[in-house]
């Protein structure tokens, strides 16, 4: 959540889903509080907001207790989520992978997933014994060959020149 937005408790949120459908009225939501707690959270209303989702829950009832929730992320839980088709991956399931190459050489982590609008990029956190510190992958199907959820693994196929 990003800021508080009016006098009676709503919220600003950011939202990386694809759609603003997954935030339905009586929606139940999951924050991770600073000390470590879930806090359960009840959507009451939503709206599109200027490439934002504004937002109300029950229980937030001023603009001191949306205060309090800034920062905060929601969360749902994967069984709440829409099945996706085969092949096709959330980013929280990609993002700490592993990633080889077809050869077997291991190239980092994936850390960070950019949206660039023909396909998305893994930023691959390298190895500290690397002279970089990241390197980008295209999520494009020559190159990612295989991922193993169960295995928590990519399999890539390292285009020519780009670890150079």
């Amino acid at each position: 959540m990003v800021t508080a937005h009016g006098a009676k408790g709503a919220v600003k949120v950011i939202s990386y889903a694809d759609s603003i459908d997954i935030f339905q009225t009586n929606q139940t939501f999951f924050a991770l509080t600073d000390n470590g707690v879930f806090r359960r959270l009840k959507v009451s209303w939503c709206k599109p907001h200027c490439h934002k989702i504004r937002m109300g829950f029950s229980k937030v009832v001023n603009r001191n207790q949306a205060e309090a929730m800034v920062g905060l992320e929601l969360y749902l839980q994967k069984s709440q989520l829409a099945k996706l088709e085969e092949d096709t991956y959330y980013w929280f399931e990609l993002i700490g992978l592993r990633v080889k190459t077809v050869k077997d050489e291991f190239i980092g982590h994936i850390s960070q997933i950019l949206p660039t609008g023909g396909n998305d990029v893994y930023v691959i956190k390298r190895p500290d014994n690397t002279n970089k510190k990241e390197c980008l992958i295209p999520a494009i199907a020559n190159v990612i060959q295989r991922i193993d959820l169960v295995e928590k693994t990519m399999i890539i196929n390292l285009p020519e020149g780009l670890m150079d």
